[in-house]
């Protein structure tokens, strides 16, 4: 099965990344494929520049995720309004628009959103 996973919150602000990363490390484990595509102030997670300090350290989930083979998206023009930079995103972290969003609901069995 491949799960896409709709992330529109921030995230340090709400659990919404934490409970995506979660299901999708169960999912892997379970043979499943998943993606993410971030959006509206999701996108901020695809930064590298984010230090957590003592707090859990999303960035380093979301990179463990990548090397497993999730692809993650990050929307440009949300990007652009929150000051993001591609130059700045985590490796293996593509930028792209709406499009890319519809090919993920179109190309999942299942597309989970956590956000408003």
């Amino acid at each position: 099965m491949h799960l896409g996973f709709l992330i529109t919150t921030s995230p340090y602000t709400f659990q919404n990344m934490d409970h995506a990363i979660g299901l999708m490390e169960a999912a892997l484990e379970k043979g499943h494929t998943c993606e993410m595509f971030l959006y509206m102030d999701g996108v901020i997670a695809s930064s590298a520049n984010i230090k957590p300090g003592q707090d859990r350290s999303i960035p380093l989930k979301m990179q463990a995720l990548i090397e497993k083979g999730v692809r993650v998206t990050s929307c440009g023009v949300c990007c652009n309004y929150r000051g993001v930079k591609h130059a700045d995103f985590q490796n293996g972290v593509k930028q792209a628009g709406l499009a890319a969003l519809g090919r993920m609901i179109n190309e999942s069995d299942r597309v989970i959103t956590l956000g408003f």
